[in-house]
């Protein structure tokens, strides 16, 4: 339609797979350095979306194996607490909306300075707006005035991140937790006011190394605590560790971003959990 105009082409595949992505013929491909952030999130480019999205920060302190957030933003940063709130106040002030998500790595990191001010400011000035955590949460930092905090201010959409209680998964996942942190996490939510069962917990599944039959007792762990396992099949990401480990085992990964895919790698390209196994742990994971 427009033969004249420029491609441009970024964002996480760019990043990811610079050299792959020099192939698809775009005239300028952003695929280094650090990605630019805008100061406030482009809602107002979307007819009439239902929800806003929020950021309060950008990467993540920690470290695991098989995660590209330290990739895609090199540093840890907060935003400033008046910048997260006029994006907010801006959003908000688009269209009509009962739903926010938090898109953040790491919510919960420092919460004096970022969350807690934050839950205070949405309650009293968005009472009845509801809140959705689809990143997963650092059980380690869930105190009981953590949770407090999350039940007062309205997030109605919990999601934890525990990723198996094994030692070989807690060892890859930065050690950031263990099955201890995560009953304790739990019953402060309950002492809070939520109910276990409307909990969801991510699992890992696929990891190289990882034994499958500790897959299934992770997720037994977690409904033994009354809580809803939330199975996440692994996926190799461009400069991680783990996909450093499975390139020299598998060199395909390192040219086509295809097989990074969850859908085709754990059991058909690493053959490391059958389709009817895997089939057999998701199936573990219905109410």
């Amino acid at each position: 339609m427009f033969p004249g105009v420029p491609i441009i082409l970024g964002g996480i595949y760019a990043a990811l797979c610079p050299t792959h992505a020099q192939k698809s013929g775009a005239d300028l491909v952003l695929g280094s350095g650090p990605p630019a952030r805008p100061r406030l999130t482009p809602m107002d480019l979307y007819d009439q979306p239902g929800y806003v999205v929020l950021a309060t920060s950008y990467g993540c302190p920690m470290a695991c194996q098989y995660c590209a957030s330290s990739i895609l933003s090199p540093r840890f940063t907060p935003r400033p607490l008046e910048e997260i709130k006029a994006d907010l106040d801006r959003q908000l002030s688009l269209t009509p909306v009962n739903d926010l998500a938090f898109y953040d790595d790491a919510l919960l990191w420092e919460p004096e300075n970022r969350f807690y001010p934050l839950c205070q400011y949405i309650k009293t000035r968005y009472p009845g707006l509801k809140l959705h955590t689809p990143n997963g949460l650092s059980v380690a930092l869930m105190d009981e005035e953590c949770c407090r905090a999350l039940f007062q201010a309205g997030f109605k959409t919990l999601r934890l991140s525990l990723e198996g209680v094994d030692d070989y998964t807690l060892k890859t996942s930065s050690g950031k937790t263990d099955g201890r942190n995560f009953l304790w996490a739990i019953d402060n939510l309950t002492r809070a006011g939520y109910d276990a069962k409307h909990i969801e917990v991510y699992i890992l599944a696929g990891l190289p190394g990882q034994n499958p039959g500790d897959i299934e007792r992770s997720l037994d762990f977690v409904k033994s605590a009354g809580a809803s396992p939330k199975l996440c099949e692994f996926s190799p990401i461009p400069g991680t560790q783990l996909f450093k480990r499975d390139c020299a085992i598998y060199p395909s990964l390192a040219e086509e971003p295809l097989w990074h895919n969850n859908s085709v790698y754990i059991s058909y390209l690493a053959g490391r959990i059958s389709p009817e196994s895997l089939q057999k742990l998701k199936s573990m994971t219905q109410k």
